[in-house]
């Protein structure tokens, strides 16, 4: 029986040794900011590779509609993430979509001024109370008095900038908290000048 018992034991201990061990250190060259660097982690080049593709460099602020479709539905269709980056991955596609439905109406503004239920189109986006509040005063105010061939740029700009602070926040911070757990890591060696 103790023979039967050490020879499982030497037999076994490999494979559990190999489930259990700490995985080795990858590394992949991204870009990050228009810099190269590297990005590593005890996950494989793939799920590397995935983690990159949906972080928040790959994701221009300055995107606007069709940009933003393309970059939602490569979020939304992203699979093989680690779970660490659920919440991250669902307050992002919370925030495109309502940046892509803002993209949607801002032509129509422009043309046409004031068509109806934009607003209320744009209202199930908006997250944040005092942003929220401001939003639509300053949507109500313009409406009232802003005639419908002067919605011009810098009239939905502003509209926009006040929208982007209602909507659900940037969730960068949360990609790099993500990131942090899965002891994953970016690492950029600047050249000097730079």
């Amino acid at each position: 029986m103790a023979l039967t018992l050490i020879l499982a034991f030497v037999l076994l201990q490999p494979a559990w040794a190999e489930k259990h061990a700490t995985p080795a250190l990858t590394e992949i060259p991204v870009t990050l900011f228009g810099q190269s660097c590297t990005l590593s982690g005890p996950l494989d080049q793939i799920t590397l590779q995935k983690i990159h593709s949906i972080s928040p460099e790959q994701l221009s602020p300055a995107q606007r509609g069709d940009q933003i479709r393309k970059v939602l539905e490569k979020v939304k269709k992203a699979a093989g993430l680690p779970p660490a980056l659920d919440h991250y991955r669902e307050r992002l596609i919370e925030r495109l979509e309502a940046l892509f439905a803002f993209s949607e109406i801002a032509p129509t503004l422009k043309k046409e001024g004031k068509p109806q239920g934009a607003l209320l189109s744009l209202k199930k986006f908006l997250k944040q109370e005092t942003a929220s509040q401001e939003f639509e005063t300053f949507w109500k105010k313009t409406e009232a008095r802003v005639p419908a061939s002067e919605w011009n740029t810098a009239t939905l700009d502003q509209l926009e900038e006040i929208y982007q602070k209602a909507i659900e926040p940037n969730p960068e911070e949360d990609f790099h908290r993500a990131i942090r757990k899965l002891k994953v890591k970016y690492e950029c060696a600047y050249e000097e000048g730079e």
